[in-house]
């Protein structure tokens, strides 16, 4: 499945339990802006590179030699298809006695990945998958210790552990280069999921609870506790997740996505122990998982031990979990609701949020699903695109609303256009802009530059080197497998390229889509949520009356009990410290953990990169594509000045320049590159704290075709952004300043964390300065003062300050056949920034 920049499209809930590295649930491809050697990840894979490597690995690996048909471990192979963009072959097998599915991604790649996926549907909004997803990991019947995923981090040289709840299945997903560490991780991770404990303390702990506020005393005020349900009224207080539920339930009154997957915390104290026990034996179940594996180790290896320690002790039943689709309307429908206002309020007249929200394709269907992915992209994403010039550079509000663009998660495909932060009485009229917008397009298309550019995308993908491609992989393909999507067609995306091609020679291709999918679509419903101060408050005393309710009508007699299981619940979260984790698989650093580094790739080229007129040359197997990556000094900077810099960075390639507007400066960096990108970068002064070296990190990469082009475009940005461009200005800041707005409720623990170290040295205070409470304040502050001829001021300063310093550490990478013909032209762009004129 194609995955451009996405807007704000998902309409899934992601809760994350366990996460060593972070991850989202979404499609792998396009993208835009990665980077072969960015500075984490190229860390990252430094410290994990003695663990690459035992006898017959990579490309050195035994060959599957198993036919379609042939029966193995218990498993049938059912088909055995080359990818051959990725160089792997795609190995599909079911389980014959429990029905259970198995793909197999056979791979060079090194960075093993494996994934348990079940198909959870929910029937309410209990939240019973989500509080499921949690109490697996409290112990299971080989690991009975409280939380082994955590303890296995310290045990483990995983690259990636992690777990989520999404609308319609819960994975269990890890990576990792050792084969023992692989095997150590598949047998907690199978025990886990299959095999829980399932104690009920961990439930009330994990779940719900009643507890008296001051726990051993009935007479305090009775209230609910739990991991879960806490977590979730977090999530149900900010506005934009409140808009997506509340649509989603008039989106798809007759399915499962009328349900909050996560739980509504009105609803979360519904679910029974014994309602959790019942689903993880229907849920949980092999007759409802798929298994994927990727990468270079056997895969007979991983077939035999899932059959042994877990597909043995089962038999096929029916797990009853088949979605309908939902009914198709005759007529649009319209739907008015409430919602909390924002937090922090820009504007108090402009806090309505109004969405147009079409029901689209079954996602089986990939070549349509990757095609309204694309015309996603053609309406909505950046300057050239027509909603944008009509709804984000109109300022009518101040970004996206939740739920815009193309959502291919679930049975069936969404597809929203809407703006958040508007006034009420404009309602009217955006949604005339919308279907004018629509209309427009639908009749005049898209130019031939524009359709060019998104396939450069594409192309740019498929030859982008990643270290995370098994995972990025099954994130693509998750939605897609559970509903009977042929996921290897979804891998070829070159084939889909082609096909595409030949539909867009026939005729207006993205045209006809607009027309059958949106403007001639009756199953369309217009979605507003105006803001309502007394929205959390209401709700708080509705909770708080019921609990009174019950806590009058409780006899003695109930209230000890759930004094005592306070007691209990204490005792046992206590224990957790007594803890024997001995009996958790763990790694034998002289036997497990080989010493010398190979390769997962068959180029005999050279590791050591050589440096020539300042310029480092690495020479590496990129795909014909190559990557520029330069450093410049930021220099001493005023305090006032620097709260500036990150609005900076984020606008230099926003604005235009003198000589190229910034929708051509955009069509140009599509066209030619992987993208732009400026970042923020310090280093600590490990001898004095109170000192902190700032740099900004300047990246792109683009195909040997266009290296001429992708260094003017550079040396273009350089100038610096045009700042006579004063509404697009204030259109970005505004953008931004929503964004920090909207961060803090889902990111509040980053905030707090990024204010409580800023005391500690210079550099943990400039993170918060740069991306902290300080920074949101700042943002809404200058997007409210409406000042914009002072800001500008401001940034021109800071332009002249930064722009004017040379380039150093300049890194190139790419294949040597390419660095002759980038070689004079990266030279001359080396020195430019030190001669270029003011802002």
């Amino acid at each position: 499945m194609l995955s451009l920049r996405n807007i704000k499209k998902s309409s899934i809930v992601n809760h994350s339990s366990v996460n060593s590295i972070g991850s989202k649930t979404t499609s792998f491809l396009l993208q835009s802006k990665s980077s072969l050697l960015n500075r984490s990840s190229f860390s990252f894979n430094q410290s994990i590179s003695s663990n690459i490597i035992q006898s017959q690995r990579g490309i050195e690996r035994k060959k599957w030699d198993k036919k379609v048909g042939d029966r193995i471990e218990g498993y049938k192979v059912g088909s055995i298809r080359s990818i051959p963009e990725r160089n792997c072959t795609a190995i599909q097998l079911h389980h014959e006695s429990t029905g259970a599915e198995h793909i197999h991604i056979d791979s060079s790649d090194t960075n093993n990945a494996f994934c348990v996926v079940f198909k959870t549907i929910p029937k309410n909004s209990n939240g019973v998958a989500h509080i499921l997803e949690h109490t697996t990991l409290c112990g299971s019947e080989k690991y009975p210790v409280r939380d082994p995923f955590f303890n296995m981090i310290k045990r483990s040289l995983n690259t990636y552990m992690n777990a989520w709840t999404a609308s319609d299945h819960t994975s269990y997903p890890f990576s990792t280069q050792n084969k023992k560490d692989f095997t150590n991780l598949m047998s907690v991770y199978l025990d886990a999921t299959f095999f829980p404990r399932l104690n009920k303390l961990d439930f009330m702990q994990e779940g719900h609870r009643f507890e008296f506020k001051i726990p051993d005393d009935p007479n305090s005020p009775l209230g609910y506790q739990g991991v879960v349900y806490n977590e979730m009224k977090g999530a149900m207080s900010e506005p934009g997740s409140i808009f997506m539920y509340k649509l989603n339930e008039k989106m798809f009154p007759t399915d499962t996505y009328r349900f909050n997957s996560g739980g509504d915390p009105q609803n979360i104290p519904e679910l029974s122990y014994e309602q959790l026990k019942e689903f993880h034996s229907r849920h949980y179940h092999p007759s409802n998982s798929r298994f994927y594996t990727y990468g270079d180790l056997p895969l007979e290896e991983h077939l035999k031990f899932i059959n042994e320690n877990v597909l043995s002790r089962f038999q096929r039943i029916d797990p009853k979990t088949d979605i309908q689709s939902e009914e198709k309307w005759d007529t649009p429908r319209r739907f008015t609701t409430t919602g909390p206002p924002a937090t922090m309020i820009m504007n108090p007249q402009k806090q309505t949020k109004m969405l147009i929200s079409f029901l689209t394709n079954p996602i089986s269907d990939i070549k349509m699903v990757n095609s309204l992915v694309i015309l996603s992209t053609l309406l909505l994403d950046g300057p050239n695109s027509p909603m944008h010039k009509v709804l984000i550079e109109s300022n009518i509000g101040s970004d996206w609303a939740p739920g815009t663009g193309y959502s291919p998660y679930g049975k069936e495909a969404s597809f929203g256009f809407g703006l958040q932060d508007i006034s009420h009485e404009d309602v009217t009229m955006v949604e005339q802009i919308i279907w004018d917008t629509l209309k427009k397009a639908s009749e005049e298309g898209f130019t031939k530059e524009r359709i060019d550019s998104v396939l450069h995308q594409i192309e740019m993908s498929q030859k982008t080197v990643t270290t995370r491609f098994g995972m990025t992989t099954l994130q693509g393909i998750s939605s897609t497998w559970i509903h009977g999507g042929d996921i290897v067609e979804s891998l070829r995306v070159d084939e889909y390229v082609n096909w595409l091609r030949d539909q867009l020679s026939q005729g207006p291709f993205f045209q006809n889509l607009i027309k059958k999918y949106l403007l001639d679509n009756p199953h369309h419903l217009t979605f507003v949520m105006t803001p309502d101060p007394n929205y959390s408050k209401n709700i708080d005393v509705k909770e708080r009356k019921k609990l009174d309710e019950i806590q009058k009508n409780l006899d003695e007699e109930e209230k000890d009990a759930i004094v005592e299981w306070s007691k209990k619940l204490k005792v046992h979260q206590e224990s957790k410290k007594d803890d024997n984790v001995s009996c958790l698989p763990t790694l034998d650093v002289d036997v497990d953990v080989p010493r010398t580094f190979q390769k997962d790739y068959s180029f005999d080229i050279e590791s050591e990169p050589r440096v020539k007129h300042g310029i480092t040359w690495n020479n590496q197997p990129t795909n014909g594509i190559l990557y520029f990556r330069a450093m410049l000094n930021i220099p001493n900077l005023s305090e006032e000045l620097l709260l500036y810099l990150p609005l900076f960075v984020s606008i230099i390639t926003q604005l235009g320049t003198e000589n190229i507007s910034h929708r051509d400066l955009s069509s140009k960096i599509e066209l030619n590159t992987g993208g732009i990108n400026f970042e923020i970068v310090q280093d600590v002064d490990h001898f004095d704290l109170n000192k902190s070296k700032g740099k900004l990190l300047i990246s792109s990469n683009c195909l040997e075709r266009n290296i001429a082009s992708m260094f003017d475009i550079l040396k273009e940005v350089m100038n610096g952004p045009n700042f006579l461009e004063e509404k697009l200005l204030m259109t970005n800041l505004i953008q931004r300043a929503t964004d920090a707005q909207d961060a803090i409720v889902g990111e509040g623990h980053t905030f707090g964390r990024l204010y409580a170290s800023s005391s500690f040295h210079r550099s943990a205070y400039l993170s918060e300065q740069f991306s902290g409470f300080h920074q949101v304040s700042f943002l809404q502050q200058i997007a409210n003062d409406q000042n914009i001829t002072f800001t500008i001021s401001k940034l021109k300063e800071l332009c002249n300050e930064l722009l004017r310093q040379p380039l150093e550490k300049i890194l190139i990478t790419g294949e040597e056949k390419n660095f002759s013909k980038s070689e004079r032209i990266t030279f001359q762009f080396h020195w430019f920034p030190s001669i270029k004129p003011e802002c």
